[in-house]
């Protein structure tokens, strides 16, 4: 009998401890993930930051492959400048904000590269020949940003002007608005801060024929209100790099990514020489890895359309106003933990009421959580808030056995443990009430 006893004991501890750790393990397990994609892998396109020396190189090295021997590079960018002046309706449901704003651009004659680097009469440099347009700033798109009823792309203004040296400087300035995709990350929520990329491109000249440069933003939102949106107040715009977009690709990583800390130019120009090596008439026999890495490299360089698009953009910083968030999600759940405690002191005449208490407040917590992912995404990840949930969950199924326990413990004789338990699962309660919010904010941020 006694063995049995133990037995179920162990079994009943082994269960406990699956069903309160089992959320606990599944997201550690996937902490690698982020909307989808695992860490491991990778997306189907990458982002790669403009160092102009590889991707000259690199651009060159396609020209003169190609036979494009009357290639010549852009001498200058394209320049321009955002001013803000109205961000309101974030729906983080739909992962859309409405921008609005005046869009500059400044380029000199220069700027623009006339011949493709394709190879002739390839499509990639057919669509592109005779391409001209006064204003260049006509073409300039948002690929982030929905095409429906609230977008719109009107010029204000078109001149051209002369420099103190004589040559032709051209300006022009348009006005946009329209709903922002962008991909919110939840996962420090309710502390989370939000960077949300407002980024354009030209439509049709692709990386090596314009380089777009963005100038540091302007924010013009009026009142003090204006820069409280939702539960988020929103920090001065600041510039990005400017980069390309192209499917990844070791190759492509090999020759375009670039890391100043970490990558000096010699190593750079090690990495390059495949490609120079096999566009030299006079070089010796080449192994055939680098004739077909140059082959690779090519075809993952016109993977998009005639070729990577040269992309400006900034980024508009918002952090959440945790007061409210915390008045909404986080303090009834305390209130309920301390509520818990107080109710382990209800007489033993009354255990009839103690037990009701731990079921009535599991069911409460499960409610406000459901509640507190009103307005939010779907998500593939759990949130902070989350694990305080779980922390909840946790000290309200101790409660409960306490409760249990305290109403055997005279009839099976488990007095001395069943005070020793009821002390913990006090103590445990009232700090999980207290301290556990910010405790799951320092190991996130630890482990972030």
């Amino acid at each position: 009998m006694q063995k049995r006893r133990l037995w179920v004991f162990v079994v009943a501890a082994l269960s406990f401890a699956v069903v309160a750790l089992s959320p606990l393990v599944l997201s550690i397990r996937e902490a690698t993930s982020f909307d989808g994609f695992s860490a491991e892998g990778r997306a189907e396109t990458a982002l790669y930051v403009d160092a102009a020396d590889n991707l000259a190189f690199v651009e060159s090295a396609i020209a003169q492959s190609n036979g494009v021997g009357d290639y010549e590079p852009a001498k200058e960018k394209l320049y321009v400048k955002f001013d803000i002046e109205k961000i309101k309706n974030l729906d983080l449901a739909q992962k859309t904000i409405y921008v609005s704003g005046r869009l500059s651009g400044t380029w000199i004659p220069g700027s623009l590269a006339n011949v493709p680097i394709a190879a002739p009469g390839e499509y990639n440099s057919l669509r592109l020949r005779g391409y001209k347009e006064d204003d260049v700033m006509a073409d300039m798109g948002f690929p982030d940003m929905v095409q429906d009823d609230y977008f719109s792309y009107e010029r204000i203004l078109f001149n051209k002007l002369k420099s103190k040296a004589g040559s032709d400087v051209y300006v022009s300035e348009y006005r946009f608005s329209g709903n922002l995709n962008f991909a919110p990350n939840l996962r420090n929520f309710p502390f989370d801060s939000q960077a949300v990329e407002l980024a354009v491109r030209h439509k049709v000249l692709p990386s090596y024929m314009l380089k777009v440069k963005a100038l540091s933003p302007s924010v013009n939102l009026g009142s003090v209100q204006d820069f409280l949106i939702g539960s988020y107040r929103i920090s001065p715009p600041r510039q990005n790099l400017t980069y390309v977009k192209l499917p990844y690709s070791p190759v492509l990583e090999k020759f375009l990514a670039q890391d100043d800390a970490s990558v000096s130019r010699r190593v750079m120009a090690k990495r390059l020489e495949g490609v120079e090596a096999s566009l030299l008439k006079d070089a010796p026999a080449l192994s055939g890895k680098r004739l077909s890495s140059l082959a690779e490299l090519k075809k993952l360089y016109f993977g998009n359309e005639a070729g990577p698009h040269s992309i400006a953009s900034v980024e508009i910083p918002m952090a959440r106003q945790t007061s409210t968030t915390w008045l909404k999600s986080i303090f009834p759940v305390c209130l309920a933990l301390l509520a818990l405690v107080i109710a382990s002191y209800i007489p033993d005449v009354l255990a009839e009421v103690r037990l009701a208490i731990p079921p009535t407040i599991l069911l409460s917590l499960v409610f406000m959580q459901q509640t507190s992912h009103d307005g939010l995404p779907e998500l593939a990840y759990p949130m902070l808030l989350d694990y305080f949930y779980l922390l909840a969950y946790l000290a309200t199924v101790i409660m409960f056995f306490e409760s249990i326990l305290m109403s055997y413990a005279e009839s099976k004789d488990l007095v001395v443990f069943a005070s020793r338990f009821q002390a913990f699962s006090r103590v445990f309660t009232v700090s999980a009430a207290a301290f556990g919010m910010p405790l799951i904010w320092v190991v996130g941020r630890m482990l972030s």
